[in-house]
């Protein structure tokens, strides 16, 4: 981010004052690439690993996807996706892809989301990804949301179309810590691949 601003000011003819709304529209769309690939990127972990842990019998993955097929025909009435996974002529197959398909059917909205549908999924321990580290994404995620949902606006509710100002050095900040949990959520996840066998 900071070739941007220096590019930027080069060439202006002052190198003072603020951004210029392209240069905006390059922050938020740096936070939106970078939440768009944190949502591909854990959505093929969750479904590659998740699969092989799973059908491997690891411990943690195994026990939470127990758990959620528990809940689901406790429901007063049984979802219509797991009524046929369980009718299918692979049954395990089936409720396996049920499974993994609702825990990746949307992208990821903040720590809880990547704690549940990520962390616990796979079996990863929190020693390993601590809430603290999932937790620092949060104010990603709120950006990201404004973003694209009210289209970075200051204010939604009034009339203006003030838009929120962005730093380039925040973003840099809250884009690489993005890709550092990942990292540490890949790596953890391979941990878990290896100390199951699969």
């Amino acid at each position: 981010m900071d070739v941007l601003d220096k590019e930027r000011r080069a060439a202006n003819a002052s190198p003072k004052g603020r951004s210029a709304l392209a240069e905006m529209d390059v922050l938020r769309s740096a936070v939106i690439f970078t939440g768009a690939g944190l949502d591909a990127t854990m959505k093929r972990l969750v479904n590659d690993v998740g699969r092989a842990l799973i059908a491997g019998g690891a411990t943690g993955a195994r026990a939470n996807f127990e758990s959620f097929l528990k809940a689901e025909l406790a429901q007063p009435k049984v979802p219509d996706g797991l009524r046929d996974a369980i009718l299918h002529v692979h049954p395990d197959q089936s409720l396996l892809a049920y499974f993994l398909a609702a825990r990746t059917k949307a992208s990821f909205q903040g720590s809880s989301d990547l704690s549940s549908r990520v962390r616990q999924t796979l079996g990863i321990p929190k020693s390993a990804v601590p809430d603290t580290r999932l937790e620092s994404l949060d104010g990603f995620f709120v950006a990201r949301n404004n973003i694209v949902h009210q289209m970075d606006i200051e204010d939604p509710s009034s009339g203006s179309v003030a838009r929120i100002k962005r730093s380039p050095v925040q973003v840099a900040t809250d884009c690489g810590e993005v890709f550092a949990v990942a990292g540490l959520l890949i790596r953890a996840a391979a941990a878990v691949c290896r100390k199951a066998g699969v």
